[in-house]
């Protein structure tokens, strides 16, 4: 990753042909951390973390004021 973010579709796809899912950023979501009002779920893992904190499946959480270079979201909507 050359210790920075990367622009959208910059590297390749994943076997299912879905860019960027793991590696770049870490992804804020919606999802309320333990009842916090302040703190959200982060999943995923960025490029200034370690590989083994990089799967999608690794969660923690951040609060909705917390801003960084290695941290977005993702847009997503329901399958119709």
């Amino acid at each position: 990753s050359l210790d920075k973010t990367h622009e959208v579709k910059g590297k390749a796809a994943n076997s299912l042909g879905i860019y960027d899912m793991s590696g770049n950023v870490t992804e804020w979501c919606v999802d309320v951390f333990s009842g916090s009002q302040t703190n959200r779920v982060v999943h995923g893992g960025a490029w200034d973390r370690q590989v083994a904190y990089s799967a999608v499946s690794d969660q923690y959480h951040d609060s909705t004021t917390y801003r960084s270079n290695f941290e977005g979201f993702r847009i997503v909507r329901k399958a119709q």
